[in-house]
């Protein structure tokens, strides 16, 4: 038996700082983006904030900025 699970990323209910510049925007869609596809590959257990990290291009620090956890 599977278990399908869906998670909806929606930028205002998940962002800690709302960004302002356009750079800003992208970093967080890239975290978002990124998010999502460590999920897809290996589940929500095993996703790490450093990977998520490491797949969208930021620092750990970038993502604390925008997000309280993952």
């Amino acid at each position: 038996m599977f278990i399908r699970i869906q998670f909806a990323f929606q930028r205002v209910d998940t962002v800690r700082k709302q960004p302002q510049q356009q750079r800003a925007k992208k970093i967080v869609d890239d975290i978002l983006e990124a998010a999502q596809l460590c999920i897809a590959e290996q589940g929500i257990v095993q996703v790490t904030t450093p990977k998520i990290a490491e797949k969208s291009g930021v620092s750990v620090g970038s993502i604390y900025q925008y997000f309280e956890n993952k």
